[in-house]
């Protein structure tokens, strides 16, 4: 590891931008022989004695040294799911109100699907509550509420 104190020390007293360039391809090429990772680990210690200026020149070494890193392609994003509404919950803009009675109850027919939501205010807390009712269900309401006034489609 002689001569590459010998060149930072030439490197060290040069001023010519030239010069300075021939001795850091000087050092680079050193690594054939002494090995890549070794040159570039002793390159990097002696970078922390050095004067700000002559440590810029061999950060530059260190650099051309490093071996460039295998760019790992980004993983191709995952495609993202199919937004099916028969597996989640209905959104309020999948939904048309088919009963609305001022007393608090409300029935909502889905628009993509055969599902049916009702809508409650809930005694104990003076909240509405929604949830989805099965389709024998739905019928079963259907029948119960035939005669009301409150329909506001006919299904």
């Amino acid at each position: 590891m002689e001569a590459v104190d010998t060149l930072i020390a030439r490197l060290r007293s040069t001023d010519d931008d030239d010069e300075r360039d021939d001795i850091k391809a000087e050092i680079v090429a050193l690594s054939e022989s002494v090995g890549r990772s070794q040159l570039r680990e002793y390159v990097e210690g002696a970078l922390k004695q050095e004067l700000l200026e002559v440590q810029w020149e061999l950060e530059e070494v260190v650099e051309a040294l490093t071996p460039p890193k295998q760019s790992e392609s980004e993983p191709e994003p995952e495609p993202e799911p199919v937004d099916d509404p028969t597996t989640r919950a209905l959104r309020p803009s999948e939904i048309e109100p088919v009963y609305n009675d001022p007393r608090g109850l409300r029935i909502y027919k889905s628009k993509v699907d055969d599902r049916w939501v009702v809508s409650q205010i809930d005694p104990r807390v003076g909240q509405p509550v929604t949830y989805e009712i099965p389709g024998e269900e739905a019928e079963r309401i259907k029948q119960q509420l035939a005669g009301s006034p409150y329909w506001l489609k006919e299904v």
